[in-house]
């Protein structure tokens, strides 16, 4: 610890204290007899229980602080006080602890802003060039990544560290062939070319290099993710893989019906899949939906949904982000006949007034889909939540018709099933991307139309043939 000018250390009649060599960091000295920045009250000084005999190289340290991804904002120190460690901030805010409110509070759906590391504590995030920047220009950079998508990136760099173990490579630095290897492997674990494009990007994030190409710009990885286009071209499905008037035809009667007396869980299957197929909207823009006004307006032939102003869609633009959710009511005086009466069994607002009502007195949450399991009833649901539940909407609807379902359905697909049914009957494409918030045609097109057989198709084809009756 080096000697003391004013008093011993260490009591007279016991031995000298021998010195501590510090593991890494700046050298600490010593004023008055004691250490700057003195532990105080009862604290303790821990120390680690393991030493590092690399000379404290940059690498090593690293090479530690990545195996918990949980703790990335943490750099390697060599000496922790305990009882700071004991009032350390949680990474994540409680989520459903605080009761029904229009401020977002206590709605883990909803992103939180990246909050910026303590002074002095190294950001996996930033580069060299970037730690040195202000720490409101630091929160800026944070930023640019969300919340998401730090996390998933934390999740794929995990995964990668535990290939380079067993490889015995050091994951900061790894070269590009090695790379090549690491998503070779992925592609024969089953990962699709999208997957693998995520796995790089999380890598990449924690190459910091100053200046020259990123690793998507290396040639070789451009022409590794081409080639994988050449070996494996993505295919289209031909068509659904479940179908809608089965699925909607089931929803019009029991056990869906009646809507004041089924059991919550169905009601808030149907309601759930009738919002994700009206409004051709992400999983993770129905978990932002607010319950109530301003947000969500009834008024008498539509009801107006709003997100949380705290959610971030995957575009975060003007039109993006202020988009209302319109839905307009479906049949609703059934008078004339028993088949509009039976549509409008299917109307998304009467749907939606059925399953406020019944939910709103155990709400702990401001958000329109709530959970009914006993743990965190009352809670905002998750995006996959909802996913679930609209996957097990169109099983049950399979089951109840005792038809078997062919490929296993996604909740993803009520997008392209929506927007394509849409298509098909008529409405125009500028509606239909303006619904969805698509901001260009191509995107449906490019993604999300059905292809379908119409007996149209085979007008030329009959036209051609039948001039063999003429002969």
């Amino acid at each position: 610890m080096g000697g003391s000018p004013n008093r011993p250390v260490c009591h007279l009649q016991q031995q000298t204290m021998p010195s501590v060599l510090l593991q890494s960091g700046h050298r600490t000295g010593i004023l008055g007899g004691h250490l700057r920045g003195a532990v105080e009250g009862p604290s303790t000084l821990c120390v680690p229980s393991h030493v590092t005999h690399s000379q404290g190289s940059r690498e090593s340290q690293k090479r530690e602080s990545t195996h918990n991804t949980d703790n990335l904002n943490l750099g390697p120190t060599a000496m922790v006080s305990s009882a700071s460690a004991h009032v350390m901030p949680p990474a994540t805010p409680p989520t459903g602890s605080a009761g029904p409110s229009h401020t977002g509070s206590g709605v883990h759906s909803a992103p939180t802003s990246s909050k910026t590391p303590p002074t002095g504590v190294a950001n996996p995030w930033l580069s060299t060039l970037e730690s040195t920047c202000s720490e409101g220009v630091k929160r800026v950079l944070e930023s640019s990544r969300r919340t998401s998508t730090r996390r998933t990136y934390a999740q794929k760099r995990k995964r990668f560290i535990s290939w380079c173990s067993s490889k015995q490579l050091v994951p900061q630095g790894v070269p590009i062939t090695a790379i090549l290897e690491y998503l070779l492997e992925l592609k024969q674990d089953g990962l699709s070319l999208s997957s693998l494009k995520v796995h790089l990007a999380a890598i990449s994030a924690f190459q910091h290099k100053e200046e020259g190409p990123t690793i998507f710009a290396h040639p070789m990885v451009t022409r590794f993710l081409k080639g994988q286009v050449n070996l494996y071209p993505p295919r289209k499905p031909l068509s659904p893989s479940w179908s809608l008037d089965l699925v909607l035809h089931t929803l019009s009667g029991p056990p869906f019906e009646p809507l004041a007396t089924v059991p919550l869980r169905l009601l808030t299957l149907k309601t759930t899949f009738l919002l994700a197929i009206t409004s051709a909207r992400k999983v993770s823009e129905l978990a932002a939906i607010m319950a109530m006004p301003p947000c969500t307006v009834f008024s008498k032939e539509v009801v107006i949904l709003r997100l949380h102003p705290a959610f971030l869609p995957k575009v975060s633009s003007e039109f993006h982000v202020n988009e209302p959710i319109v839905l307009p009511s479906f049949y609703p005086k059934p008078h004339s006949s028993s088949k509009e009466a039976r549509l409008h069994l299917l109307d998304i607002r009467r749907a939606l007034a059925f399953y406020i009502d019944r939910t709103k007195p155990f709400w702990k949450t401001d958000r329109l889909l709530v959970s009914l399991a006993p743990r965190s009833k009352g809670e905002g649901l998750s995006s996959q939540r909802i996913s679930n539940h609209i996957v097990s909407c169109i099983r049950l609807c399979y089951e109840l018709k005792k038809t078997p379902l062919l490929v296993p359905p996604r909740a993803h697909s009520t997008r392209a099933m929506a927007t394509s049914t849409a298509f098909f009957k008529g409405i125009a494409l500028k509606d239909i991307c303006r619904a969805a918030t698509w901001s260009s045609y191509d995107t449906f097109a490019k993604h999300y139309a059905m292809h379908r057989v119409f007996d149209e198709d085979t007008c030329l084809s009959t036209a051609v043939l039948s001039r063999a009756s003429c002969t």
